[in-house]
């Protein structure tokens, strides 16, 4: 007789999810820290306050990865798209779009 090669309650799949998803999360990081590091040295190179800087944040979940500024550096609103008075002077999008190919071949590198 032959011997079936998954469990039937599953735990096999279990296994074979978790590395999968292991794997992912760590293209996403290897991604995210990319664009995570070049957005904070244009933050710093901007010298409008530390805190811009400080408030570059990457937060990974269970399907997705966002890499952006946050609290302390609430002031990369007013930066990003400009005011009344203000002309724009972007980070987070122009960096995007900068590291767009490196992000890309390092995600097309992993495959399933």
């Amino acid at each position: 007789m032959k011997q079936n090669w998954f469990l039937y309650d599953g735990t096999l799949m279990r296994k074979v999810e978790k590395e999968i998803l292991a794997e992912d999360l760590r293209v996403r990081k290897e991604a995210c820290k990319i664009i995570h590091n070049a957005i904070k040295a244009k933050a710093k190179a901007i010298k409008v306050t530390g805190n811009l800087a400080k408030g570059v944040y990457t937060k990974h979940l269970k399907y997705k990865s966002y890499v952006g500024i946050h609290a302390p550096g609430f002031q990369n609103y007013l930066l990003e798209f400009g005011t009344r008075k203000m002309k724009k002077r972007p980070i987070v999008y122009p960096t995007f779009d900068g590291y767009s190919e490196e992000v890309g071949k390092i995600l097309s590198g992993y495959h399933l």
